[in-house]
């Protein structure tokens, strides 16, 4: 038979959690687990977060605030009171109190951000918790059939076998790396475990030989496979009964009926099934392997070596099933011994969970997936990358989130660019050929830069050695890369380089301007634009020829409070500015031609901040911040209306 396992997510303040050795934790600390400490953490699943305090301090907290900065960019706000959270008196890391989020505020994969404040009965602030990024991983939902095949004593299945079975499934829905929630195949497509039970078996002889019975099991399982149309098609099976009288318990797995390539387990024992169902479920996913550190050579494969889960893991950790903290002693269920205990006395180690982590993310299932909105409280950014859309925004914390879609495709979810900078203003955009280059203004006032191949991951940001107060620029021209700035007396500068090379010293743009906003620029072909909203209010242009002089600002005899956006399509320059009204207003020009005039946007788009524009090809983008914060899209050909925005 097989064994069971446990594991934990945890992360200390100012630190992300990670795929690791579980560590000390003192107070002041703020961990978030999944069960046990150490355990990845994923999206959709109640998530334990322990704030641990000095003994002085434990028995005065009467309130615990939380706010939680989610990937879409909103915020989660929750409170409880004393009845409602956990108290843990003793752990390893002395007293704490702990506070249970479902994962249905917890939804997406992605980068979050916590901030925690324990209160006194007046009300008084005790203690400030941060947890400065945690990541929440992707997965996929489980779906399984399981079969209550033929005994000698009883059939069909009695109530309570039925109800073990259902009882074992809740704690595995726990102890599995997957979202909250159980449901029924094809039922509630939310949940992250969805089974469901035959109880038909069939008698020796079903198939006309005497030695044959349960001919129904595998037919049950064909007939939830291959499935079209939207429906759930199981990935895991499972046979089970409890067992006849003075008959012993056992397992085996895994088993495939002929011809299908789902895997299944097969369990014989009574009492709770938990310990059974974990442990041959997981030979079906192929634990233990020899690199398990928990693989115990000397026994039958696929086991693991330890009875119990680490004690640290488990005082460390909180049972997310139960809302309370672990019991002293968790048997690991991947041990050949099954332990006979409570389901809630059972778990599979931290190093099996992301090992089945893993294997689930590549199923074909339903399952979490990244936000498809975003939340911000600063001007976006945008550009094309050959056929792809990039979006950029700020989230409330500082940190910089991206999003891409291919043309004519929906967006692929909003994901944090990497390097873990924060930024106290907008991003900005702009690409050469496949590569994607966004900057930002960091909390010091420094301008930086990051950079990414299409459909790649970003880098670090590299400091450009240039102070700012508000956010800068970027574009493009053949195969060099401009960033635009403003000093703090409020003058604008550039920068360049040849893809590949350093930067050019600073140079302030020829034509005295000013502006206490950001610059957007674009380019046509070698020709440069760069837009400003001057001190005095007016959207103002400055233009070069590449290697040349800018040849001065000038007005467009436009009135806003916010910096314009530049686009570039064709051989034309179009600027999007925001009207002091909240409209977004359109004037376009060919080069070397005079401005068409300006004209509000279809689509009755309304905002409080910049707009950024981009063009793939001769399709045109233009993105806002909408009145509820959400990021809003809209586009058309080049020539043609606007149609809706979108979010």
């Amino acid at each position: 038979m097989t064994v069971r396992m446990l594991v934990s997510g945890i992360i200390a303040s100012g630190v992300c959690a990670g795929f690791s050795v579980a560590r000390a934790q003192s107070a002041g600390d703020a961990i978030a687990v999944q069960g046990l400490q150490g355990n990845t953490l994923v999206a959709g699943k109640s998530t334990a977060f322990r704030f641990f305090t000095t003994a002085a301090l434990f028995a005065s907290v009467s309130r615990i605030d939380v706010s939680i900065q989610r990937p879409d960019g909103s915020a989660l706000a929750k409170s409880w009171t004393k009845p409602e959270f956990t108290s843990i008196g003793s752990s390893r890391a002395g007293p704490s109190v702990v506070v249970l989020v479902r994962g249905a505020d917890l939804p997406w994969i992605g980068s979050y951000h916590l901030s925690a404040t324990a209160l006194a009965a007046s009300g008084a602030r005790l203690a400030t918790f941060v947890i400065e990024q945690f990541q929440l991983l992707p997965t996929k939902d489980i779906i399984v059939a399981i079969d209550r095949v033929h005994a000698d004593a009883v059939n069909p299945g009695s109530a309570a076998e039925l109800q073990a079975a259902r009882d074992a499934m809740a704690r595995l829905g726990a102890i599995w790396p997957i979202r909250d929630g159980v449901s029924t195949i094809d039922g509630d497509r939310t949940a992250g475990l969805r089974f469901e039970i035959q109880n038909k078996p069939q008698p020796y002889g079903c198939d006309g030989n005497p030695k044959h019975s349960d001919c129904q099991v595998c037919p049950f399982f064909a007939s939830r496979q291959h499935r079209t149309g939207g429906v759930d098609n199981i990935n895991l099976a499972i046979g089970y009964r409890f067992t006849d009288p003075r008959e012993d318990f056992g397992g085996i797995a895994p088993n495939f009926c002929s011809g299908q390539s789902v895997g299944w387990a097969s369990i014989v024992m009574s009492g709770p099934l938990a310990p059974g169902f974990a442990q041959e479920t997981g030979h079906v996913f192929g634990l233990e392997p020899k690199n398990d550190p928990h693989f115990d050579p000397t026994l039958q494969a696929g086991h693991s070596k330890d009875d119990l889960i680490d004690a640290a893991a488990t005082d460390l950790g909180f049972d997310i099933q139960v809302n309370r903290a672990f019991p002293a002693q968790v048997h690991d269920v991947m041990h050949q011994a099954v332990c006979g205990c409570p389901n809630d006395q059972t778990s599979y180690n931290t190093w099996d969970w992301e090992f089945l982590r893993a294997h689930f993310a590549a199923f074909s299932s339903t399952g979490p997936n990244a936000p498809s909105r975003f939340m911000t409280d600063a001007a976006p950014g945008i550009a094309g990358v050959g056929n792809t859309m990039y979006l950029f925004g700020k989230r409330a914390d500082g940190r910089v989130f991206y999003n891409t879609a291919v043309m004519g495709q929906g967006g692929r979810g909003w994901a944090e660019v990497d390097g873990g900078i924060k930024t106290s203003a907008a991003p900005s955009a702009a690409a050469i050929g496949a590569h994607v280059f966004v900057a930002v203004r960091g909390l010091d006032g420094e301008v930086m830069l990051n950079q990414a191949d299409e459909g790649r991951h970003f880098g670090q940001w590299v400091p450009l050695r240039f102070q700012t107060d508000v956010a800068p620029a970027v574009a493009t021209v053949r195969n060099r890369v401009v960033v635009f700035a403003v000093s703090r007396d409020k003058r604008i500068f550039a920068t360049q380089a040849v893809m590949g090379q350093p930067f050019s010293p600073w140079f302030e743009l020829q034509g005295h301007g000013q502006t206490n906003l950001a610059p957007s620029a674009a380019a046509v072909g070698t020709h440069l634009f760069v837009g400003i909203t001057g001190l005095n209010g007016l959207v103002q242009l400055n233009q070069a020829e590449l290697g040349s002089a800018y040849s001065g600002w000038q007005s467009l005899n436009f009135t806003s409070d916010a910096a314009p956006g530049l686009a570039s399509v064709g051989g034309s320059v179009l600027v999007f500015a925001k009207a002091l009204n909240g409209t977004l207003q359109l004037d376009q020009a060919p080069l070397g031609r005079a401005f068409s005039g300006w004209f509000e946007v279809q689509g009755r788009g309304q905002t409080n901040v910049a707009p950024a524009a981009a063009a793939i090809g001769n399709h045109i983008f233009v993105t806002i911040r909408g009145g509820d914060g959400f990021m809003q899209t809209n586009q058309t050909d080049f020539g043609k209306a606007f149609g809706s925005w979108r979010q």
